[in-house]
């Protein structure tokens, strides 16, 4: 009986050390989460979708961009009457008025004086054309008080009010705040590129 027994120990050894190359020769199977704890790329259920950039590009071409695909999706827009040119030539006098204009800050009785000028003869135009404009729609738009003068090389813009909290408000915004005050710059460009212009640009 004992030598029965040994006979069967030495036997099951001699196939367990037999069966482990061929267990080390098999590919180790892993579960998803553990595929993914292991470093290897996750496989997923759907098709990949190849990426695509949200921002259509520099400032003034996204805005022209945005005009050009409400022009295409409005059923009522007259393409005779559609002028992107006119568009861009705004959109560049934003550009300089806001960028290269040299802007003098003096606080006066209730409001402030901005003297907005600039040596470039583009930029000097571009100032002229947007700040007049401008201080016509805050004049007529809203309670403040908006006057400019013309010079050689620029405006002159005096923007006062009757109240103290409206004085600390303009001087809080300052020229460039001033000039982005009342929204209306959307529906002007809007109109602009329909050809149905609201006021000199």
């Amino acid at each position: 009986m004992l030598r029965y027994s040994i006979s069967r120990l030495i036997f099951a050894g001699t196939l367990f050390m037999a069966l482990i190359p061929v267990a080390l020769s098999q590919p180790a199977k892993h579960s998803h989460s553990e595929m993914q704890h292991l470093g290897a790329p996750a496989v997923m259920d759907t098709q990949q979708v190849d990426p695509m950039p949200l921002l259509n590009g520099q400032d003034a071409f996204a805005a022209v961009q945005e005009i050009v695909t409400l022009l295409q999706q409005d059923s009522s827009t007259d393409w005779s009457r559609v002028d992107i040119d006119a568009l861009r030539d705004h959109l560049i006098d934003m550009h300089l008025v806001t960028l290269d204009a040299d802007v003098d800050t003096e606080y006066v009785a209730s409001g402030a004086r901005y003297v907005i000028r600039s040596d470039a003869p583009r930029t000097a135009a571009a100032i002229q054309r947007m700040v007049t404009a401008h201080a016509l729609w805050m004049q007529a738009n809203s309670p403040w008080s908006a006057e400019t003068t013309r010079r050689e090389d620029g405006v002159v813009l005096r923007v006062t009010a009757e109240d103290s909290a409206s004085v600390l408000q303009i001087r809080g915004l300052g020229f460039m705040g001033f000039m982005t005050y009342g929204n209306h710059h959307q529906p002007h460009h809007w109109a602009m590129a329909r050809g149905e212009e609201i006021h000199e640009h």
